[in-house]
């Protein structure tokens, strides 16, 4: 697991690190953690894909860690972002940009390590649902919750779309890869043929749903309003359940 730290105070960095690893060491996981001191750093190194979590500072010099954010998402959907402030009066803009969650400072070994056991349950999970198949020759077993959208091409076949935009061609009816989807949480059916990742939809439009990297999928007609309403308990449920573990530990 790899993780980032970006705090502009070296004290706050090694409290957290140290927390950190004492989880990892009891519950035997590697981890590797990278420290930043502002945001400017932490961007200037940045790669997407590259960390499990990071931990945000909100009040920086330089650049906010909502800001910071911001850059990251642009890039990558994916990261864990969990902010870190004395102060919860940016609660509302950290989820906005579908932070994972929100830590009072000083953080409290045992809200930190219940952080951890969701974030660890999170990617045993992502660990365990994969849709594999061939393609080009290749064989690939991609994390369901990592994949963007799965529907039928052209030639009746599939294509689907990774979080990063590759797009994969499989030789596989879309039948073949139902039952899988329809028992992902995140993934609804919007029309005949076509499976979206709710983790992924920006926003919906004159009866299409749009997505990252221009994706854009046309949504059933007659179920356009049902389908937007499914999209929005999502969405609402997912804020919900990051602001309940935020309360059931401070």
């Amino acid at each position: 697991m790899n993780i980032a730290i970006v705090d502009d105070v070296a004290k706050e960095i090694d409290s957290l690190e140290e927390i950190l690893k004492d989880y990892a060491a009891i519950h035997a996981i590697p981890l590797t953690i990278s420290r930043f001191s502002g945001g400017e750093a932490f961007l200037e190194n940045y790669v997407p894909f590259q960390y499990t979590a990071i931990f945000l500072d909100i009040y920086m010099n330089g650049i906010t860690g909502i800001r910071t954010a911001e850059r990251v998402r642009e890039q990558d959907p994916e990261t864990l972002i969990l902010f870190l402030t004395t102060s919860i009066e940016h609660m509302q803009s950290a989820f906005s940009i579908h932070a994972y969650d929100y830590i009072e400072k000083p953080a409290n070994k045992d809200r930190l390590f219940h952080v951890m056991d969701d974030i660890l349950k999170k990617e045993t999970k992502e660990s365990s649902a994969r849709l594999s198949f061939s393609h080009n020759k290749q064989s690939y077993s991609l994390p369901c919750s990592r994949i963007q959208a799965v529907c039928t091409d052209k030639t009746n076949y599939l294509t689907i779309t990774y979080s990063d935009g590759t797009q994969y061609h499989p030789r596989m009816t879309f039948g073949s890869v139902s039952d899988l989807l329809e028992n992902e949480p995140s993934f609804l059916l919007i029309n005949r043929g076509v499976f979206v990742n709710m983790d992924y939809i920006d926003h919906f439009a004159a009866g299409i749903c749009y997505l990252q990297d221009d994706l854009n999928y046309r949504v059933f007609t007659k179920k356009a309003k049902e389908t937007e309403q499914i999209y929005q308990n999502y969405t609402f449920t997912q804020m919900r359940n990051s602001s309940r573990r935020h309360r059931e530990t401070i």
